[in-house]
């Protein structure tokens, strides 16, 4: 009876620890697609404006000249820096990346990039909008914490000895550091004043990277911190 009772008891753990597990994959899949959702909408408003930006220089070509500078002075107040669309041959990577480098322009960080995204790469839109997303969204929240002088951040991604190597490199605060979080079961950068708000967006990145059974990397030194993801094209 007492065996009974304890395969019973052990099976309904594994069931109860299956189902907790299934319902967090389903959790993170639901998250990533809303944001992959939200990054397309922002997307689209940046096309938008594009497409109103060559409307008003056909306006100012036939304005009365006295006209034209009152008629400047109201898109600069109503409009944001405008990036440039195309920055690889991906439209998922193209779109975050323009959302991603208005977002850095407003905030003043500088932004350095090299981007090879191999036709061997067959992912979903939301798996590619949730690495480069999070991993930008990251390096973009801990430039804001810096002088302005000192915000940079350095993004790239290349094909290497038949892995896609995806890096993201930013300078830090001077007190922050790489922690084990036993209860989110992974490694986060944090700074004392911030530990509420460590790690946004890493697990997320961990899950995509645990389904393709890939491996990421964090390092902090010397003032730096640096993320790589590897996986197996």
């Amino acid at each position: 009876m007492a065996l009974f009772s304890f395969v019973g008891l052990l099976w309904t753990t594994v069931v109860l620890s299956r189902q907790r597990k299934l319902e967090q994959q389903s959790m993170y899949a639901e998250m990533n697609r809303k944001y992959y959702e939200s990054m397309e909408q922002q997307h689209f408003e940046i096309r938008r404006m594009r497409h109103d930006m060559a409307n008003h220089l056909q306006t100012l070509s036939v304005l009365p000249e006295k006209e034209k500078e009152e008629y400047i002075r109201n898109l600069l107040d109503n409009t944001t820096a405008i990036r440039n669309l195309h920055y690889c041959g991906d439209s998922t990577v193209n779109a975050v990346l323009t959302v991603k480098a208005t977002a850095m322009e407003e905030l003043g960080i500088r932004f350095s990039y090299k981007i090879d995204i191999p036709t061997e790469l067959l992912w979903s839109k939301t798996d590619i909008c949730t690495l480069f997303a999070n991993a930008l969204d990251n390096a973009i929240e801990a430039c804001r914490q810096l002088p302005g002088e000192m915000r940079l951040i350095t993004l790239e991604s290349r094909m290497q000895k038949g892995m896609f190597v995806l890096s993201v490199k930013n300078p830090i605060a001077k007190d922050a550091m790489l922690i084990q979080d036993k209860k989110q079961k992974g490694l986060f950068v944090t700074t004392k004043a911030d530990e509420k708000n460590h790690g946004i967006g890493l697990k997320s990145m961990e899950e995509v990277v645990r389904q393709k059974d890939g491996k990421m990397e964090l390092q902090v030194w010397d003032g730096k911190f640096e993320l790589f993801l590897y996986f197996y094209i």
